[in-house]
């Protein structure tokens, strides 16, 4: 699609803690989204509150991407957030999509970790995860397993761990889900961002670091 909004994007590599719990700014993010998209800091709720809320208005996803890049492989690295789907419009759009993209200014995913709500009208109250694994010389999807979730509605803790075999480990609220049988492709190790967003949704405490 045209993304009519265009932001400056800067880039800081940086192998070390990443963390935003939103009280402050966006300035550790790069926003891709269109000119009529909502991308803003709300202190109405939260994780505590404040949090980042994302709404792309049933077009196109929007998207909250690190400008900050990080590597895997050497050791293993893990990536949290709470999360929580949104009352969209079109039914099955009521999700929330906690993500690892390719770079801070591209949005497409290299990893994913969706959690459906109660009105979702396709696979309401269920968790998947998602990784773009190598298959050959090119790539592929490899989903994870739908796993119910009650409630989907409300706030929940998502993480994923990349090993250092490149497998991907996924847990919602402290629960194991499943780990890729694919290895996610060396070549993106130092230039993945975490990223959050997509559709209506809401974000806070995202991290990036050492196992916790």
């Amino acid at each position: 699609s045209d993304w009519s909004d265009p932001v400056q994007f800067t880039v800081e590599k940086d192998e070390g803690i990443f963390f935003e719990d939103f009280n402050g700014d966006l300035s550790k993010w790069n926003i891709i989204k269109e000119a009529y998209h909502t991308a803003e800091i709300r202190s109405d709720d939260g994780n505590p509150a404040p949090y980042i809320f994302l709404d792309d208005k049933l077009n196109y996803g929007i998207l909250a991407i690190s400008k900050r890049t990080f590597s895997f492989g050497a050791q293993e690295i893990e990536f949290s957030a709470d999360m929580k789907q949104g009352d969209a419009a079109a039914g099955n759009q009521r999700s929330a999509h906690f993500k690892v993209c390719k770079s801070p200014t591209d949005k497409n995913a290299v990893i994913m970790l969706v959690v459906n709500g109660s009105t979702h009208s396709v696979t309401p109250n269920k968790v998947r995860g998602y990784v773009k694994v190598e298959d050959g010389s090119s790539e592929k999807w490899e989903e994870g397993p739908y796993v119910d979730l009650n409630p989907g509605d409300g706030w929940h803790h998502g993480k994923f761990r990349i090993k250092t075999d490149r497998r991907v480990e996924f847990y919602i609220d402290g629960k194991y889900l499943y780990t890729s049988t694919g290895t996610l492709p060396l070549a993106y190790s130092g230039k993945i961002s975490v990223a959050v967003g997509d559709r209506k949704s809401f974000y806070d405490n995202i991290y990036v670091g050492p196992i916790t």
